[in-house]
């Protein structure tokens, strides 16, 4: 069997999303889409984030303020709960996140506490993005 597919067309499929609607075998052919099936999807996946016209309000509202921080209001306070966290993905599985703290002087995980953190129980390890602001701590 003939594949007329490349690593670099592999690649750049899964990294636009459109993997999983060429692999998709609809039940007509029996076919996969990537060999000549036909696509489950025939339009591209939206953008993100999609911004609507109630949060780009909310957020003109946070700036015009000027109280950004939680010394002088609670727009960082009310942003946390509503936003949806990366920990959401580990509590929709029904699992248990555990937390391992930062390393102050990089912003990243800290290495040296998660040996300490890893028990028979663990499954996975979710490292999450961080970004250090200038002139924040």
């Amino acid at each position: 069997m003939s594949y007329d597919l490349t690593r670099r067309k592999l690649l750049g499929a899964a990294s636009t999303g459109l993997l999983a609607a060429r692999v998709a075998q609809p039940a007509s052919t029996g076919k996969p889409a990537i060999l000549g099936g036909r696509p489950v999807r025939t339009t591209p996946f939206p953008s993100w984030p999609v911004v609507a016209e109630n949060d780009e309000r909310a957020w003109m509202q946070v700036l015009r303020s000027g109280k950004w921080n939680r010394l002088d209001g609670d727009c960082a306070r009310r942003f946390e709960e509503t936003w949806a966290a990366t920990v959401n993905a580990v509590l929709i599985q029904h699992a248990i996140p555990v937390f391992v703290d930062t390393d102050p002087e990089t912003f990243q995980i800290d290495a040296r506490k998660i040996e300490a953190a890893i028990t028979e129980r663990t499954r996975c390890i979710l490292p999450v993005q961080s970004r250090r602001i200038a002139g924040g701590p």
